[in-house]
């Protein structure tokens, strides 16, 4: 992927800021969508699943909203949520995650936006 990233001229993490810290082990990650078609079914359910996993260890909450359109805040567990977010290519997705994995866990979803969610368009 890193030759492609090269040919492209596309950098990692070029769609995404990196993870904030508040207090309290709080922190938000702003994704900006490259998916051809944004936030839809296949890549919805790979972000309801990072939020599933990671919401098992020491991450207490996830939400999403659409800092785009301000739809949201949702539930990033919830494959519904997600989808009534409306993300869009190039539509800026906030996730915010508490808990002292927080960090972690919103590195993740980064790594995830940094290859298109598994989709090759």
């Amino acid at each position: 992927m890193r030759a492609k990233q090269d040919h492209l001229g596309a950098s990692p993490n070029a769609g995404a800021s990196q993870p904030s810290a508040g207090e309290g082990g709080d922190a938000t990650v702003t994704l900006e969508l490259t998916t051809a078609h944004g936030l839809h079914a296949r890549p919805a359910a790979k972000f309801v699943a990072l939020a599933q996993e990671s919401l098992e260890g020491e991450v207490e909450s996830i939400t999403a909203r659409n800092a785009t359109t301000g739809e949201g805040p949702v539930d990033a567990d919830s494959m519904l949520g997600v989808l009534t977010l409306g993300g869009e290519r190039g539509h800026r997705i906030e996730v915010s995650a508490s808990g002292p994995g927080a960090e972690a866990a919103l590195q993740r979803f980064v790594e995830l936006n940094d290859d298109r969610f598994g989709e090759s368009e």
